[in-house]
């Protein structure tokens, strides 16, 4: 039989961790340097306390398979050190060794004294054969003794002993965002709600996670009472009738891990209710701030042209380049500017500047989901639109003006090469925001 020379050392570290797991070492490639290890007696049901002068206590373990949970605090970890086949098992007084007495371990101060003549001389199906060829007694072996109760190193056959390692786990976790802040949420059709989802993931847990509401349930509501442990998604929605500032509490719970989760929200007036009677402004969308697609409103505005993105902003395009979007503001100057979506249908064939170049300069109102687009706030998911018939400002009364003194037929609206402007009867073309083009 080919022998391995097996130099060890086990190492006390501190009192077992109650639960705590630990597989069955079945080969030396199982074992890395610095693993932590308890030396067991699978057959008698029990593992090695500390060393005690010349042995190591026995204490009552629970196997299943080839897996050891601890539930008791007095084993002990030993941590095994070195690679291949030569280690050293440490404790906190140096080095575990054999006497030159029958059944007597000891502590060695160096590596190179009695511990440094160990040998792994078999290693079968877990069971480890520890040969201690110290001195006069070269075939004893650390072994476990039934009757005494305890492990050291034996000449004459007691039972075989296993190494067990330390299975290391991540500690259970619940990761989520732990504000939710609903900002401003300004009244729309007779009430202040919003609507936001909360992704959550469950780490390493073994339960369920628990979701309630335990401040602010007045304002803030969920969807679920319970996810997986793995995790999932969790709607929250604020509703109030009243402005104001709103707070609350959203707690996850799975086991003994618990989180906290801050809600916040702001209930403002605008100066429209975002009713199609009353609807916002530009200005109200821009202030709202919102990005959810759960906030429908009515907007109103003057259609300056396409939408494009300007220092992070929307802006007008230079060019009527998209069936997709309408830039609209608050005026003709561009005060306040949004972009609207113009989904495939209805509302985009009546207004998209491509097919309809005289909106330009019209005011309309429109009702969709108030989210952000083309860099800050605006709408998608427009569903319904309306074009007003008073007076606009701005490309109108340039037209009104500088039909005073010509011949109005000469002053018109042109759409050329993607653009719209005001050909005068002098040949001069003024753009929408009345900038004579050059």
């Amino acid at each position: 039989m080919k022998k391995l020379f097996f130099f060890f050392a086990l190492a006390v570290m501190s009192a077992m961790v109650w639960g705590a797991k630990y597989t069955l070492v079945s080969s030396l490639d199982d074992l890395q340097s610095g693993d932590k290890i308890v030396i067991a007696c699978q057959k008698k049901g029990v593992v090695a306390g500390a060393l005690n002068g010349t042995n190591m206590p026995s204490v009552s373990a629970t196997f299943a398979d080839d897996l050891l949970t601890l539930t008791t605090t007095e084993a002990y970890e030993y941590t095994i050190l070195g690679g291949g086949t030569n280690w050293v098992i440490s404790f906190e007084d140096g080095y575990i060794g054999c006497t030159s007495a029958k059944n007597s371990l000891t502590t060695d101060n160096t590596a190179d004294k009695y511990s440094s003549n160990w040998v792994v001389e078999e290693l079968s199906e877990g069971d480890i054969k520890y040969l201690c060829k110290s001195n006069n007694y070269e075939n004893t072996y650390l072994q476990y003794n039934s009757s005494a109760k305890y492990f050291s190193n034996y000449a004459s056959k007691q039972t075989a002993i296993q190494f067990y390692k330390k299975v290391e786990t991540t500690a259970p976790t619940i990761e989520c965002q732990t504000v939710v802040d609903f900002g401003k949420v300004v009244l729309s059709e007779g009430s202040f709600s919003a609507q936001k989802q909360l992704a959550i993931a469950g780490q390493n847990l073994t339960e369920t996670i628990k979701i309630e509401l335990t401040e602010g349930a007045d304002a803030f509501s969920i969807d679920k009472q319970e996810l997986p442990a793995e995790g999932g998604e969790v709607n929250i929605v604020f509703s109030a009738s009243e402005s104001g500032d709103y707070a609350g509490v959203m707690r996850l719970s799975s086991g003994a891990v618990v989180v906290n989760v801050s809600l916040t929200a702001e209930a403002v007036d605008a100066g429209g209710s975002g009713t199609k009677d009353s609807p916002f402004s530009c200005a109200d969308v821009i202030n709202q701030n919102n990005d959810d697609s759960s906030i429908k409103a009515w907007v109103v505005g003057y259609i300056l042209g396409c939408a494009t993105t300007k220092n992070g902003l929307p802006a007008v395009a230079a060019t009527i380049n998209a069936k997709t979007n309408i830039a609209i503001a608050d005026d003709m100057e561009g005060n306040n500017i949004i972009a609207v979506a113009l989904p495939s249908g209805e509302v985009q064939d009546a207004l998209n500047l491509q097919d309809n170049a005289e909106l330009v300069g019209r005011r309309v109102k429109v009702y969709g989901s108030l989210v952000k687009y083309f860099g800050g706030p605006g709408m998608k998911n427009t569903s319904d639109y309306e074009l007003l018939d008073d007076t606009p400002t701005g490309l109108e009364e340039i037209l009104e003006q500088t039909a005073k003194n010509n011949d109005k037929g000469q002053v018109r609206k042109v759409f050329e090469n993607g653009q719209i402007y005001i050909l005068l009867p002098d040949g001069r073309k003024i753009n929408t925001l009345g900038v004579e083009m050059r």
